[in-house]
């Protein structure tokens, strides 16, 4: 093969230096295109805690408004080229404090599902999930799901499963022991009521996110790729989870520390498919 003569090379040379240029050009620096203030009026925090976007661009943003037990929360439309309100929807009681913890929007709709925790005056801190109507605001329905007679249950994650429907993922307290728990409910998106839950039966755990997969299972497998069984040892499986947690270390010191990581694997693949009967 001949090579490029000088000429050549430099005009190569030039024409690349050309399009790295152009090429760092078009990356445009960020522009602050609008901003929303949310204020309650009141002299106390008023802070947004999630949001979801449109197809539209339109954001839809949840927020915690007031503080202690006047605490309540703020569902709002913003319009995508401006920022300016397209609605406001206030949810909560007087007298208890809410704080919203998760949102999940439909995006055509702007439908937008959110997460909180409420307090009673009888049970601590239980989990509020409710619909506000991306149209107009309007609250569709509201549901708190108490799972102890007293402590606190609080909502970390909500996500739209495959099928329309909802998943909240959170904890609740054991009520004999008083520890929490990882609790996973799924939700009936159109009326707000409870399909089925999963609880965990180990004490200590906790979901701080929520996903689902095609076939609707909610997968729990990211402990499992740290610790090899711990992912089993949350759904309640103590022999699997021994048994992927011994012979992780066995294979790791087999193979003088190479082939470990095919039992992690394996630990977070049988997390993730199973199925609780």
């Amino acid at each position: 093969m001949n090579p490029l003569p000088p000429l050549c090379h430099r005009r190569l040379s030039a024409l690349l230096a050309c399009l790295l240029l152009t090429a760092i050009a078009s990356k445009a620096a960020p522009v602050l295109n609008w901003s929303a203030t949310v204020d309650s009026g009141a002299a106390a925090s008023d802070r947004t805690k999630a949001l979801g976007v449109m197809t539209t661009g339109d954001v839809i943003a949840v927020s915690q408004i007031g503080s202690g037990t006047g605490a309540q929360i703020r569902v709002q439309r913003l319009a995508a080229s401006t920022g300016s309100v397209v609605w406001t929807r206030d949810v909560g009681s007087a007298g208890f404090a809410d704080d919203a913890t998760a949102i999940t929007i439909v995006p055509a709709s702007g439908d937008a599902y959110v997460a909180a925790r409420a307090a009673t005056s009888a049970n601590g801190l239980d989990w509020l999930v409710f619909k506000v109507s991306g149209t107009d605001g309007t609250l569709s329905w509201a549901n708190n799901f108490t799972y102890t007679t007293a402590g606190n249950d609080e909502p970390r994650a909500i996500t739209l499963m495959p099928d329309g429907n909802l998943a909240v993922a959170g904890m609740e307290t054991n009520p004999t022991s008083g520890q929490g728990r990882l609790r996973v409910t799924k939700i009936h998106a159109t009326t707000g009521l409870q399909i089925w839950n999963y609880t965990s039966p180990t004490d200590d755990t906790d979901a701080l996110c929520v996903a689902a997969d095609g076939a609707g299972n909610v997968i729990a497998a990211l402990c499992s790729f740290i610790f090899p069984g711990l992912g089993q040892l949350i759904q309640g499986r103590i022999f699997a989870a021994l048994l992927f947690f011994v012979g992780a270390g066995a294979v790791w010191l087999i193979s003088l520390g190479t082939m470990g990581w095919v039992i992690h694997v394996w630990a977070c693949v049988d997390a993730a498919i199973w199925k609780p009967r």
